[in-house]
């Protein structure tokens, strides 16, 4: 979810020009230099601003002057072994920046002359009003573009192309040198962007999955499905309008003969397709068009029909009010949390103005809303899992059984996505009708889970999520070292927490960072990170407790656990979040606890996990009480011990395995759990 980055289209060349320009470069970085830290020290190592050393590197080049390179980064640059795919995308990178293009827009810019070059190789006559007037590549790196790249699907590469930034060399791995800028520049991974646009493109045998499934009430009546009006409301490269666009020529041509006229006929009057990347707006024209396969022009419909949109806040193409079936794979992301996504403030608050407030407001929850909006008969949707059980999504799902019913939802989990760091995901069809018999899933647990759900009580506040948030600043304050101006301490990482122990922290976090205008980010005060004794790793698939031992601050991938105000020990909290019981608890209560990728604690799940504190008038309670705090602390103490001063071998290993069973032990005596119970907890895995 990008706006498009043009860059100008001309520029002065003079001599003078470029050496002002040069000079006012220098004055920047000259000031960067001689900048005091807070102490005053001026010995401290200074590192300019990037995007000051990129405009002195880009303007020195246009003056025609030399400058000086890091030999040692040139060598090393230049001894990597590069494909000539790399080659030609880092001459396309090398022209990007000789034309000047501003450092924020440079990988867009990039991705955008690759994906035209090929685009207009391949559909030459198709015309895309978005890039009318802007620069093209030219022709001897579009011909090697071409060469390299002319099998490939564009879809893909655009996707891939947004993993790439242009940055100032350092032994970083997989950097490219552009060499032809004269510059110590290269063509490097940055992987966040993609994630930001929730860009994943959806694979195609769930694209014709779904699509089957969703034209299943026309495919016995042509004359109903020449008719039809369909949107993907965030089309990307246009699959899931060409598969759709497949399957109706299938089912009203005969076998093996083409009809050039109904293909023209289907394309100019049933397809529509909003999205906000006009690149991706444009591989979905010249998909749908190449999928025709037809000679002569393309009909004008295809450029008024599949335009650059907001999905959620544009009007859709048309002019059609509702469509018969609304259909695609909607950006998944939320505005909050640690997992927030990173988009226009102004756009996030018109996107809750007119979506928001329903529950957990997200970007494919609002697709959803849009959906129902749109949709005359059929809405058919992949989305994450999620939609189907968790309780921030219970007014979607109501929203949706109020409007339609529930014809499919079919889980595919998380494989689907081959190798990608996506989310579990689901496809819903719902349609106008009351007819439809699918329910929204729902995980079954055993009986006696409701009788200690109802025995316990909630970890309430002492449960938090303190950590520090990042937001938009995380270079600028988590380094690996500080031999930068600033001041700075240790912080943690969910990395270095595990049962019983911390490790120590291997960042620093600036304490004295200013934000600008445009960056966000949020540190609690000291007093904070200090309440709390123990802490509990986020990314995990269920609560990981270690003593928060090796520093103050902690980041956000890092829960807080406080004392409880009720007179029991925190030790026996801790034994009870690392035992084999609040795993089962949490794994059974939570979904996505079992996805490989990014699973997270949340505090939410972990407030709604059963303590039962032991009565001191229950002998066998207080006794596996008093058990679980000595074995805790005698854990805490074996655990802090360096790992090289530890004995080694399994004596060690078994030790703490038993220390571990005695806990486990006395935790199902104070839940009083039968056998059955006891073998659905040791049995899980």
């Amino acid at each position: 979810m990008a706006n498009a980055a043009i860059f100008p289209k001309s520029r002065e060349n003079s001599v003078t020009t470029r050496l002002v320009s040069l000079k006012s470069a220098t004055r920047m970085i000259i000031a960067s230099v001689f900048s005091m830290n807070d102490s005053g020290d001026r010995s401290s190592t200074i590192r300019c601003p990037r995007e000051s050393v990129l405009h002195f590197h880009r303007t020195a080049a246009l003056a025609g002057l030399p400058l000086m390179t890091n030999p040692t980064t040139t060598r090393s640059a230049a001894s990597l072994s590069v494909s000539k795919r790399d080659r030609v995308l880092a001459r396309v990178a090398s022209w990007t920046v000789q034309q000047g293009v501003a450092v924020d827009v440079m990988a867009e810019t990039i991705r955008q002359a690759v994906i035209l070059a090929l685009l207009e190789a391949r559909c030459p006559g198709l015309l895309h009003p978005e890039f009318v007037g802007t620069a093209r590549l030219p022709h001897d790196i579009a011909s090697t573009l071409n060469r390299c790249y002319g099998e490939t699907e564009t879809g893909l590469l655009a996707q891939g192309l947004l993993e790439w930034e242009v940055r100032d060399a350092s032994s970083g791995d997989h950097e490219i040198p552009l060499t032809e800028t004269g510059l110590p520049l290269v063509l490097a991974r940055a992987s966040t962007a993609r994630r930001n646009r929730g860009a994943y493109f959806t694979p195609r045998p769930l694209v014709t999955t779904l699509a089957t499934a969703a034209l299943a009430p026309w495919k016995n009546s042509p004359e109903q499905l020449r008719q039809l009006k369909i949107l993907d409301p965030s089309c990307g490269d246009g699959r899931f309008l060409v598969e759709v666009a497949r399957q109706v020529w299938l089912e009203l041509e005969p076998p093996g003969h083409p009809d050039p006229a109904l293909r023209r006929e289907v394309i100019g009057n049933c397809l529509f397709g909003t999205d906000i990347d006009p690149l991706a707006v444009c591989q979905a024209r010249t998909a749908l068009w190449q999928a025709a396969a037809l000679p002569g022009e393309p009909p004008a419909t295809l450029t008024s029909h599949l335009v650059t949109a907001d999905g959620l806040l544009d009007p859709t193409p048309g002019n059609t009010g509702q469509f018969d079936l609304v259909i695609g794979n909607p950006p998944f992301g939320s505005f909050s949390g640690r997992q927030a996504l990173s988009i226009d403030r102004d756009l996030k608050t018109r996107y809750l103005q007119k979506w928001g407030g329903g529950g957990w407001d997200t970007l494919h929850g609002m697709f959803v809303q849009r959906g129902l909006e749109l949709a005359g008969h059929t809405l058919a949707l992949v989305l994450p899992t999620q939609v189907t059980h968790l309780e921030g999504y219970a007014g979607l799902r109501t929203s949706i059984n109020k409007t339609m019913s529930l014809h499919e939802i079919n889980d595919h989990g998380e494989s689907v996505f081959e190798g990608e760091a996506v989310t579990p995901v689901v496809t819903m069809i719902a349609r106008r009708d009351s007819d439809g018999r699918a329910s929204w899933i729902t995980t079954r647990r055993p009986d006696w889970i409701n009788r200690v759900q109802e025995q316990g009580e909630s970890l309430g506040r002492m449960v938090g999520d303190p950590g520090v948030h990042t937001g938009n600043c995380a270079r600028q304050l988590v380094v690996e070292n500080s031999d930068q101006p600033g001041r700075y301490v240790d912080v943690l990482e969910g990395r270095q927490v595990h049962p019983w122990r911390c490790d120590p922290p291997i960042k620093k976090l600036r304490l004295d960072y200013q934000a600008n205008d445009d960056e966000y980010f949020s540190i609690r005060p000291l007093e904070t990170y200090q309440r709390a004794p123990f802490v509990i790793r986020q990314t995990a698939r269920h609560p990981i407790v270690g003593p928060k031992n090796t520093a103050e601050y902690f980041r956000n991938s890092l829960l807080a656990l406080y004392e409880p105000d009720n007179g029991y020990d925190i030790r026996y909290v801790v034994g009870l979040l690392n035992s084999r019981l609040f795993r089962f608890l949490y794994t059974t209560a939570v979904r996505e606890s079992s996805q490989s990728s990014f699973p997270q604690v949340k505090v939410r799940s972990l407030r709604d996990l059963p303590v039962i504190w032991p009565a001191r008038d229950n002998p066998v309670q207080w006794e596996a009480y008093e058990v679980i705090v000595s074995t805790v602390k005698t854990l805490l103490d074996v655990c802090a011990v360096p790992e090289e001063a530890r004995p080694s071998g399994a004596e060690e290993s078994l030790r703490i395995d038993r220390l571990e069973q005695r806990i486990d032990d006395c935790v199902l005596a104070i839940y009083d759990l039968d056998e059955n119970a006891r073998d659905d907890v040791f049995l899980s895995g």
